[in-house]
This record gives structure tokens, sequence and C-alpha cells, in this order.
């Protein structure tokens, strides 16, 4: 099972232990230097509570029920975790072969019991200040650098489609000055059409008038004789 973490500003701390006094007593030791604690009684906890409380330290029992803690620790480091927690054996496993063993398994430290609280809470302060707070700071700068990343992708955009938005504006500008510019085309060649029907109307009207003269300067006894002449060619 698995034990709400304590607030405060400690470490991520993952016990994994079977017997219930000895992780009940190592997770009280944790809590009261402010550390953020998990329990887990067996090997799959084990590796399904990293994957919920992303730990800084595991204190992992070699001898568990399901799998070892060396296969735990085989299966933690094979896994692709956001951060890689510091893996410390506490066992009664004490030879050097176990040891080897360990090492082998990628743990970090192998600790044997009965292990000293203060040696335990010294090593794990030693490790806040070395290595989980830069740790930290480095993923705070990482989100900070993804969120400026982000607001600068954002940024692109915007100007992305506000340079989209300008060349469409200027696309219709310069589609209405076409336009314009045929209207205006259109208007000379309907005025040139209208100036050349005034031109063609005049010039009619001119060859009116000198047909009307020429007509009027004609004798009246021409037409008496033409008259004369249709007459007689009739009969």
């Amino acid at each position: 099972m698995a034990d709400a973490p304590f607030p405060g500003q400690g470490l991520r701390v993952l016990v994994v232990e079977d017997l219930a006094d000895a992780s009940e007593t190592l997770a009280m030791l944790l809590r009261l230097e402010r550390h953020s604690v998990w329990v887990a009684a067996d090997g799959p906890a084990a590796l399904r509570l990293t994957d919920e409380c992303d730990p800084d330290i595991v204190l992992l029992d070699i001898c568990l029920p399901g799998f070892d803690g060396w296969e735990v620790a085989r299966q933690l480091r094979s896994r692709p975790l956001r951060k890689r927690p510091l893996l410390v054996a506490v066992t009664g496993y004490g030879r050097d072969c176990d040891r080897q063993c360990s090492a082998e398994a990628g743990i970090d430290l192998h600790l044997v019991k009965p292990v000293v609280p203060e040696a335990l809470v010294g090593l794990l302060q030693r490790f806040r200040q070395t290595v989980a707070r830069p740790m930290a700071g480095a993923e705070r700068r990482l989100r900070s650098g993804r969120r400026q990343a982000r607001a600068g992708l954002r940024e692109v955009a915007d100007a992305a489609r506000v340079r989209s938005i300008v060349a469409q504006a200027a696309q219709v500008a310069a589609y209405r000055l076409a336009l314009r510019e045929r209207a205006r085309d259109l208007h000379r060649r309907v005025a040139d059409l209208v100036d050349l029907s005034r031109h063609h109307i005049a010039s009619s009207q001119s060859v009116c008038r000198r047909t009307r003269d020429r007509l009027d300067t004609i004798p009246d006894d021409f037409f008496a004789g033409r008259a004369l002449c249709a007459a007689r060619n009739f009969r």
C-alpha cells in the first residue's frame, strides 16, 4: 500500500519493505525529517508506485514477495523514467556476492540491516544537498525554458497569422485597384463611343442640310419638265 506524502521541502522517498513494522518505523523516521514517503510491500507495487510518485530515493529490501529487490532495480533502470532515482538496498544480505548482485542490478548503495537511523538520515541529507536540489533547479529551468519556447512559438504563429492577413489584405487591395482600372477603361471606351456616335450624327445632319440646300436650289421648271417626260413615257 502507499502512504500519502508528508507536505514539506524534503525528498520523495519510496520505501520497499514487506515487513509492516520495519516499513512503518522507517517511514515515521523519514516523515519526521519532512520527507514525502510512499510504502510498497512487494516488487510489483514498488514498480507501480515508482510511476506514480516519481521518487528521488528508493530504499529497497532485497527479499520481497513477487520478485526480489534486484529484479525491481533492473526493471527500474531499464525504464525511461523522468529522473533517475537513487537506489539504496536496505537488506539483511551482507555477503560480497550480495553486494556484487546489487551493483550488477543497478543499485547505487548497499546497506546491511540494522541501519543506524542517524546514518540513513545523514545520507538523505547529503543527497538532497548535492544532487536533488540542483536537479530540481535544473528541472525548473527546463520547465521555464519550455514555457518560453512555447511562448516564442505562439509569437511566431501569431506573426505568421498577421503576415497572412496582411498578404490577403494586399491581394484584396490589388484586386480592387484592378477592378477600378477596368471600370475607368470601360468608362473611357463608352465615352469614345458616345463621341463617335455624336460625330456620326453631326455628319448625318450636315449631309441632310447640304442635300436640302441643294434641293432648294433646283428650279421648279426642272421638276415640271421631268414630270412631263415621265408622262410621255408612260403613254
